[in-house]
């Protein structure tokens, strides 16, 4: 029954989840939850934009020295 649900969504969707797909957008949900958290409750300086400024091209590199 879950595996047919599971098909029809990903059929619907375009989009079939995968172990690493899930764990890698877990893990920045959970970096952007810490990071707005600190921001509002701890009144830090906001985050400035790296990508407009050409200082980081995307954040794949950062996440994969991490794993």
């Amino acid at each position: 029954m879950i595996l047919l649900v599971f098909e029809e969504h990903s059929r619907r969707t375009g989009y079939t989840p995968t172990p690493e797909g899930l764990a890698r957008e877990m893990a920045y949900v959970l970096l952007n939850k810490i990071v707005f958290y600190k921001e509002r409750y701890y009144k830090l300086p906001r985050l400035e934009p790296l990508y407009e400024r050409g200082i980081a091209q995307t954040c794949h590199p950062c996440l994969t020295k991490g794993i």
